[in-house]
């Protein structure tokens, strides 16, 4: 990303950033006007637009400032004032506080603990004494401050492997995919690779410009060969289940049979070790080997059917019909739960439109219906169920699925919409640890560790180490409180998986949903994309109540406004089939507009901030 586009993201990212309401808690240090006093050391005290009776410690003055510590919130408010002269100015505020907790502060840490009170950010001392040491490794108190920010918004550890990765992903953002091929590179040139090592080449011709010195058929057997020589059988039995293996075929007589073939080849040595660098250099002769399913047309559709039974209903809720269907036999109260239960509905459109009609004509008739035609109805579903749990993926093979999925997406042209969702739920598959599957699959991350470990080569070891750096940072960005309600997150993807040179640039932010998700009809989204012709484009997408205003930024929008209308049409078209309404589009400069965090002046009179701080001492 260019200097200029960085600065403007970071300048909508401040503008725009939310922050929880002010809550009272124990211990929180926070400013109010004492309006009005009553008898037993009750007072009524205005804090930011609510007044609130507190019980205070001591006599002040009526309608002054003061900053108070919360002592106490049940069974009621007890403030306790840590300064009796009042405060008339922020920094005012910020002496008496920092004098509380006793510690030195210079100029730039009494301004970054003004701009934490006007976030209204909870803190505690240790966290902040961190943050004061932090603040001394950015190269300028504007850009460690926001980044200060961002880590205790988001309650992240305030440590300096943390520090270094989000201000590497806002200031010193790098090219994934241009780092990926870097490192690809430097691992083609070693003359022979660790199992780690060979993983990750694969693993970075995902997103690499040389992804085409590893084929489809690479990543496959890579895999397969992989698993056979420590007996692993996720893959096997994901292939069984797609039917692209025999049922009737057995792991120990494939296994056998794969591994002798890849001797033959020279794919392993005398050792039993995988010879990475013969599987990459050699044209495979798939039609003479066990994989030939690789080559044959059938598998692609039996692949795109493996796709349909990965968006099949859940297992669990397959599960669970089948359950309650066994205990309706002996007890037909179960059996009319289940026909207007919402588990039902889940699977409902997958079972016949002949079982659909009867199940929906029992409904309205159980009453009156005897126990022969109940227990035919039981069976019936029954036996249409058992075959849809067949066709169900375990929550491992799912997650196997979306690998694949994400691999095969790289080597077609299809569509475009479709690859960008899969595109970004491949690469969060690569980056982000799956317990259950991280021997089998395992991470980016991981694997840029493990080779990180293993390497004697200095170049490898600098390059995997800051590559790894800049994917901590990106998992960071994800990372959220959830007893937070508001979502902020980042994605750099690598611009190759979209057949972009550049990387693209996402921010997320908005609403949770029941399930910490990000609500979708209220949210807001920036894109940044480098695209061959237009060059850099920024674009803000706000959504309310799924109306979508843009904002398009542009080095020329003159040049941008006539394409903008032509896409408008097509673009409503789209979204109304979503339903969701386009409102505006607006085509600005790509210039920075800083409205927001200006340092705050030391002695500025201006009004203080009715927030707070929260304190541990």
């Amino acid at each position: 990303m260019q200097a200029q586009a960085s600065k403007l993201f970071q300048s909508i990212r401040l503008q725009h950033g939310k922050t929880p309401p002010a809550v009272l808690r124990k211990g929180q240090f926070i400013t109010g006007k004492v309006i009005r006093f009553f008898p037993e050391h009750k007072a009524m005290v205005q804090l930011g637009g609510k007044t609130i009776v507190a019980h205070l410690e001591r006599a002040l003055q009526a309608n002054q400032r003061y900053v108070f510590q919360v002592k106490n919130i049940s069974p009621y408010i007890h403030l306790k004032v840590i300064s009796e002269k009042p405060v008339q100015k922020e920094m005012d505020q910020v002496t008496h506080i920092l004098a509380r907790l006793g510690l030195k502060a210079g100029k730039f840490q009494k301004q970054l603990v003004s701009m934490i009170l006007h976030e209204q950010i909870p803190i505690q001392k240790d966290k902040l004494k961190q943050a004061f040491i932090l603040l001394n490794r950015s190269s300028s108190f504007e850009k460690g401050a926001s980044v200060l920010l961002e880590m205790m918004k988001r309650k992240l550890p305030m440590t300096r492997e943390v520090f270094d990765s989000l201000y590497a992903r806002v200031f010193q953002q790098k090219s994934l995919t241009k780092m990926a091929s870097d490192l690809q590179f430097l691992l083609h040139e070693q003359p022979a690779l660790t199992k780690e090592g060979f993983q990750l080449y694969r693993s970075l011709a995902a997103f690499s410009q040389v992804k085409n010195s590893v084929t489809l058929q690479h990543h496959w057997i890579g895999q397969l060969l992989a698993e056979a020589q420590t007996s692993d059988r996720t893959t096997f039995s994901f292939l069984q289940k797609a039917g692209i293996i025999s049922k009737n075929k057995t792991y120990s007589s494939w296994q056998e049979t794969l591994l002798n073939w890849a001797k033959q080849q020279g794919y392993i040595d005398a050792d039993g070790k995988l010879n990475a660098k013969t599987v990459l250099s050699s044209h495979i002769p798939l039609s003479e080997s066990p994989l030939s399913f690789l080559t044959d047309k059938k598998f692609d559709s039996t692949f795109q059917q493996l796709i349909h039974h990965g968006n099949a209903p859940e297992q669990a809720d397959v599960k669970h019909i089948l359950n309650m269907l066994q205990s309706a036999r002996t007890n037909h109260q179960v059996i009319k739960r289940l026909l207007t239960s919402s588990t039902l509905l889940k699977v409902f459109d997958q079972l016949s439109p002949d079982l659909q009609k009867e199940i929906q004509g029992m409904r309205i008739k159980m009453d009156s219906t005897d126990a022969k035609q109940i227990q035919s109805l039981i069976s019936r579903m029954e036996g249409e169920v058992q075959g849809l749990l067949e066709q169900t993926l375990s929550p491992k093979h799912k997650q196997v699925l979306q690998y694949w999925q994400f691999i095969h997406s790289l080597y077609s042209q299809g569509n475009t919409g479709k690859r960008f969702f899969t595109g970004i739920q491949g690469l969060l598959s690569l980056l982000t640890p799956n317990l259950e599957l991280e021997g089998t699959y395992p991470s980016l991350t991981s694997l840029l560790s493990s080779v990180a470990n293993q390497t004697k080569d200095a170049p490898i070891k600098s390059q995997t180490q800051q590559l790894l750096q800049v994917l901590n940072g990106l998992l960071l960005s994800t990372i959220q409180d959830q007893t937070d309600p508001y979502r902020q997150f980042s994605l750099q993807i690598p611009g190759e998986i979209f057949g972009l040179k550049e990387d693209v640039v996402m921010d997320f932010e908005g609403k949770g949903d029941e399930k910490g998700n990000l609500e979708p009809a209220f949210c807001r989204i920036m894109f940044y994309l480098s695209m061959p012709h237009l060059k850099e484009t920024v674009i803000d997408m706000n959504v309310q109540n799924k109306t979508v205003g843009l904002t398009v930024y542009h080095p020329n929008p003159d040049l941008l406004t006539p394409v903008v209308s032509n896409l408008k049409p097509s673009l409503q078209e789209g979204l109304k089939k979503q339903n969701y309404h386009l409102s505006s589009i607006v085509v600005k400069s790509l210039q920075v507009h800083r409205k927001a965090h200006k340092n705050p002046e030391p002695l500025s009179p201006r009004r203080i901030p009715d927030q707070g701080l929260d304190v541990k001492i």
